[in-house]
């Protein structure tokens, strides 16, 4: 063991409390007698799927021809080998897939080392596990069987069923990366439930018997295994919500799987706490990482379907934090506050590309958003315009996002994260993202990688990389320790919406005893304004996106000019001398993706005032 792994771990035990270590110790016990329950795992007998439990189709005919026409694009290069993994990477995975490979560095990954005994946090080679995961969520196949079922391609059925029985010769349970997380056998066995659902919907006998034979071999061991291998204590975050979704949505469809220990109205118990306690009051998720947000709004969802009765309690909850996810995210492109690694569950939209936003359209019940509607019918929340002079405030959460003049501004007020370690959240305290006619201005810096690249994905979490204000001498606390763990949180920032419709927000900390800024629109404009109560000098990284030009203008003011040809002015003004430095900084747009983008770094002390106006 290395000396940083083995400080990780001093680390990450310190943030468990007495409760958690017990029963760390006692999910070491249970994985002794892991050969001895897989091997009564075999012998069960899972009864036939319950011809009314969801995933539940529209017949095919309802289906948009804009997604079946998307559908069949996407199934023609998967089973080529040619996949589209994160949204933007190209890659050959093979036919059928090299399920053990992480495409994105080119390395292999363990098959045949006992999963207890691999670190999935410290592959060989480069490898990053979520890299490898990605074709290993069944995301893909899922696609295949819809074009099986809507485009009636019934050899894609078996295509799927194939490659599924390859990966189970590939990837049998307790050996290799594949059975190291709880959260990524769950997510296959959502997927699994919806490739059974489409695939028996086929009608062909010869189809639905050999489903039988996939159904028995893999349902049973996938959610014995989510449910033994849940997440708890201080890594109880969105994998939890994962983890019994999918044990949930599968007993609906199973319900034998009690048998084994697996009760959904139990899980759906746990679930249901797991969303009250990560999703606030306001709809702001506690994790304070967008994409997060979706990824376990999503999973809920699909999970309080399955409940069905049992879901109404925490309707309302799930319905806020669908409106705060439409208040918040942009209409086009991202850039999302906290970790972002692009995952999905269900391919339920025509494009992987534009996830975010077909989502954020069906919600929003827009035309572009009925390749989701499809599957998932009518939005949950009702049409509201999201233009308007006043700021929308979420107190919950420390979020304000104001939408008007075509302009989106969004500001971030928020704790850290959840819980002692804080596992996706970033250090954006006073972050400011702007966006002009839906092109991005002043961006958040994205996230990088996971595993394979620390120093940039450290990078892009800390404080520097981020624009609120920050001191030249930097912050002693809190430090990031290594993969999703923190020192401790920072103190909680307040945000305020005066009468006159600016947002304020206030921060303190050790090097910086006092820390106000105050964003307004006004005109064709945003004016922001950083005072700080001490002389310790302070910086602020104008980050902007790839491609966009900056160019000096005279004293103090810089213009901006973007992809599609407008054009922006900024002007700076301190009441000391100020420094500017253009910097040329690296961003992440999608998750393993990096790129160079344009900076504007001013160093000032006690007053600064950065006014951008459009040209």
């Amino acid at each position: 063991m290395t000396t940083a792994k083995f400080f990780w771990y001093l680390h990450r035990l310190r943030a468990m409390e007495p409760a958690e270590i017990a029963g760390r110790v006692m999910e070491k016990t249970r994985k002794w007698n892991t050969p001895t329950a897989l091997a009564e795992i075999d012998s069960f007998q899972l009864s036939p799927p319950c011809p009314l439990a969801p995933p539940k189709l529209d017949k095919r005919e309802a289906a948009p021809i804009t997604l079946r026409d998307a559908i069949a694009v996407d199934a023609s290069r998967i089973r080529d080998g040619d996949w589209k993994l994160f949204g933007w990477k190209n890659a050959n995975v093979g036919t059928p897939p090299r399920w053990n490979h992480d495409f994105l560095h080119d390395a292999p990954v363990p098959c045949d080392i006992e999963s207890a005994k691999l670190d999935h946090r410290s592959l060989k080679d480069g490898a990053d596990a979520r890299c490898c995961w990605e074709i290993n969520r069944w995301s893909e196949l899922v696609r295949l069987a819809q074009n099986a079922w809507l485009n009636e391609q019934p050899d894609d059925a078996r295509i799927v069923q194939q490659w599924l029985a390859d990966w189970c010769e590939h990837n049998p349970p307790a050996l290799g990366l594949q059975w190291t997380s709880a959260l990524e056998v769950s997510i296959r066995l959502i997927n699994f439930c919806w490739i059974d659902a489409i695939i028996r919907a086929c009608e062909d006998p010869e189809l639905t018997a050999q489903q039988d034979i996939l159904a028995q071999r893999i349902v049973p061991v996938h959610a014995w295994w989510a449910w033994r291998h849940r997440s708890f204590g201080s890594s109880a975050n969105n994998h939890l919500i994962g983890e019994l979704a999918g044990v949930v949505i599968a007993s609906s469809r199973w319900p034998s799987l009690t048998r084994l220990g697996c009760c959904g109205e139990r899980a759906w118990q746990l679930l249901e706490e797991q969303i009250l306690r990560q999703f606030a009051p306001d709809g702001g998720n506690h994790e304070q990482a967008l994409h997060y947000h979706l990824f376990a709004w999503e999973l809920a969802w699909q999970a309080a379907h399955a409940a069905g009765d049992l879901a109404v309690a925490v309707l309302p909850r799930l319905r806020a934090a669908a409106r705060f996810f439409v208040a918040v995210s942009p209409s086009a492109e991202g850039w999302d506050y906290g970790d972002s690694d692009d995952a999905i569950i269900t391919p339920f939209f025509a494009s992987r590309t534009n996830a975010a936003s077909e989502w954020r359209s069906w919600l929003l019940s827009d035309p572009g958003g009925h390749s989701i509607a499809f599957w998932l019918k009518d939005s949950p929340i009702a049409r509201r315009d999201t233009n308007s002079a006043a700021w929308a405030h979420f107190p919950d959460t420390g979020h304000a996002v104001l939408r008007t003049n075509g302009w989106m501004l969004r500001a971030d007020g928020s704790p850290l994260g959840l819980g002692k370690i804080a596992a996706h959240g970033h250090l954006d305290a006073l972050h400011i993202s702007i966006w002009h006619q839906d092109q991005p201005l002043i961006i958040d810096p994205g996230t990088g990688a996971y595993f394979s690249g620390p120093e940039i994905r450290s990078q892009l979490a800390d404080g520097p990389a981020h624009n609120g204000p920050w001191p030249t001498t930097g912050r002693e606390t809190p430090r990031r320790l290594g993969p999703f763990l923190w020192s401790e949180q920072h103190p909680v920032p307040c945000m305020d919406i005066t009468d006159d419709q600016a947002c304020v927000l206030r921060f303190a900390s050790g090097n910086s005893p006092f820390v106000k800024r105050t964003l307004r629109q006004s005109g064709d404009g945003i004016e922001i304004v950083d005072d700080i109560s001490c002389k310790i000098a302070h910086q602020v990284t104008w980050q902007f996106p790839p491609q966009v030009i900056v160019t000096p203008a005279g004293d103090h003011s810089f213009t901006l000019r973007l992809q599609n040809g407008s054009e922006f002015s900024i002007h700076l003004a301190s009441n000391d001398p100020a420094k500017m430095d253009l910097l040329e900084n690296v961003v992440s747009p999608r998750f393993g993706q990096t790129v160079t983008a344009p900076a504007l770094r001013v160093t000032f002390t006690n007053h600064l005032k950065t006014n951008i106006q459009s040209v």
